[in-house]
């Protein structure tokens, strides 16, 4: 079940299964003791093999969370990136909550007006933008800088999600340019997320 999390045991070991679906795909995520760890991986590994289950590392959920346009820390949330400017503001209940620590910042940025916000593109060449690489609006000036971006094999195409400095949130559909190694590359604002399995 998405979003739920159950007790349960595997290979006699006992777990707790969370449908959390950080990577943006149906599945699950294990919490198992330490001491077992490599046994249940073994184990599931070893299971999955006949249906075609293969080991992947980290990077791979880095790629499937961005195709999700999930946000990961550091990137597009950090101590000054505020739910609001990281298009979070589903999450937050500012006007039926009760106090929590950063309301009052965040109603007075809400009625101030954000200074930058962050927007999914699709980079036009076959090449892959990195974070902190600069973005430019069509005429030639510096609108903001990327914070994340790899390439979507979903998609078969580079994709980024990036800070534009402008209280506007782009259209899909808007140009863009990424200075990609020293190269200005084309690209488009994308509706948010790039992709769903869901």
């Amino acid at each position: 079940q998405r979003f739920g999390v159950t007790a349960s045991t595997i290979n006699q070991v006992p777990v707790l299964l969370c449908g959390t679906g950080y990577t943006g795909e149906p599945g699950v995520e294990m919490i198992v003791p330490v001491d077992y760890a490599c046994l249940v991986w073994q184990w599931v590994h070893q299971q999955g093999q006949p249906f075609g289950l293969a080991l992947v590392g980290l990077a791979a959920r880095d790629t499937l969370r961005l195709e999700a346009a999930y946000p990961l820390y550091g990137h597009e949330l950090t101590e000054d990136i505020t739910p609001l400017e990281a298009g979070l503001a589903w999450s937050l209940k500012l006007n039926k909550s009760a106090d929590f620590i950063g309301k009052s910042a965040l109603l007075e940025q809400q009625k101030q007006g954000l200074k930058r916000r962050l927007v999914c593109f699709e980079v036009l060449q076959k090449t892959i933008p990195r974070q902190h690489d600069a973005l430019y609006d069509v005429d030639g000036n510096v609108c903001g800088v990327v914070a994340s971006g790899g390439f979507s094999p979903t998609l078969n195409k580079p994709i980024a999600t990036g800070w534009v400095m402008q209280p506007q949130l782009p259209a899909p559909g808007t140009s863009l340019w990424v200075d990609i190694r020293g190269q200005r590359v084309p690209a488009i604002v994308v509706k948010r997320p790039f992709y769903s399995s869901f």
